[in-house]
């Protein structure tokens, strides 16, 4: 609920008794969101603009001392000062210290934390010093530009199931790597014309994705390839390529740098291909759509709309092998960014 409310997102929350969210539900108000109650589920929208609160922790139905460092976070986005009491328990500022290295600005005085708001968060190594309070750091990954990493996860899942798989449903960029959780991970989507049938390039494209998962949030999507006969007449190839294009282009990511590969693209080298990766990943706009056509390749519309045009070589080879190519690649980027001693 918190989550939605800080990115301005929309969450449906299932299997709840809402009364017993009253407290939440009303600061969450407070500061701007949208909450309706249905009989077993609470929907929240995030507001354009977070207003700042204060609140004290009580027992219940006051204010959960549990929700405290979640709305810390929430107050670090709002326009204003917002002051947090806690009510229940000593030393529940200790998130405090991770939310600075984020760029937060918080002053904290025995059981009292002054909030200044509306500070952007920027992403930092931060630790989860305990369960609730590493909900608090998994919040300010979300909303902070960068890239933010996570340790002592172990607090998360001890309380969490199947955390990462979630967020990542509601659109969150995060992977786990180990014992971290690093948010705002680029996302990848290879859109491809045409379905993988040889078993060995699925194998191949299976290895590379499950390699790929600790660096960033790869998906690979195929959509069919129109058919057409044995001498297809130059019109027909067109029409052909059209329909196909908008089935890509409802596939490709919202905000994303879009790549086609196609033979009159431009050329890179390992080294430089890696260097996209790192520039994108530190932009903005963290997502990447790659586009592979099918045996007629991409309609010229469709390439006038790409950021980039990308060509794997000279050579010919089927397109099914590309897309194996391209995800090695993007393998290897990584392993070139992070310093990993690969193959040349």
């Amino acid at each position: 609920m918190v989550a939605a409310a800080a990115t301005g997102g929309e969450v449906l929350v299932t299997n709840i008794i809402p009364k017993h969210m009253e407290g939440i539900s009303a600061k969450l108000r407070e500061a701007g969101a949208f909450v309706e109650e249905y009989e077993e589920a609470i929907l929240v929208k995030g507001p354009a603009v977070l207003r700042r609160i204060n609140l004290k922790t009580m027992p219940y139905p006051g204010f959960p001392t549990d929700m405290q460092p979640q709305f810390g976070v929430l107050m670090c986005l709002a326009d204003g000062t917002s002051v947090i009491t806690e009510g229940i328990y000593d030393n529940r500022f200790k998130y405090v210290n991770e939310l600075r290295k984020m760029g937060a600005e918080i002053q904290v005085d025995g059981r009292v934390a002054v909030i200044e708001g509306g500070r952007r968060l920027t992403g930092a190594m931060v630790h989860a010093c305990d369960l609730r309070a590493g909900a608090a750091m998994v919040i300010a990954g979300m909303v902070a530009s960068g890239v933010t990493e996570i340790d002592d996860i172990h607090y998360i899942e001890r309380g969490y199931e199947r955390f990462v798989e979630k967020l990542n449903a509601l659109g969150a960029e995060i992977g786990k790597d180990g014992s971290l959780f690093r948010f705002l991970m680029l996302h990848i989507r290879v859109v491809c014309v045409g379905r993988l049938k040889e078993r060995f390039y699925a194998d191949a494209l299976a290895e590379y994705e499950k390699r790929l998962s600790p660096f960033c949030r790869l998906e690979v999507v195929e959509l069919p390839e129109e058919r057409l006969g044995e001498k297809p007449k130059p019109a027909e190839i067109e029409n052909a390529l059209l329909r196909e294009s908008e089935r890509i282009e409802k596939q490709l990511l919202r905000d994303a740098l879009l790549v086609c590969l196609c033979v009159e693209g431009s050329q890179m080298d390992s080294p430089a291909f890696s260097g996209l990766l790192k520039s994108c990943e530190a932009s903005g706009r963290p997502r990447l759509c790659f586009v592979i056509g099918g045996s007629f390749g991409l309609s010229e519309g469709l390439k006038k709309k790409a950021d980039r045009r990308l060509s794997m070589s000279q050579m010919t080879f089927p397109h099914h092998l590309a897309r194996v190519m391209l995800v090695e690649q993007i393998y290897r980027g990584f392993q070139i960014k992070e310093g990993t001693p690969y193959h040349k």
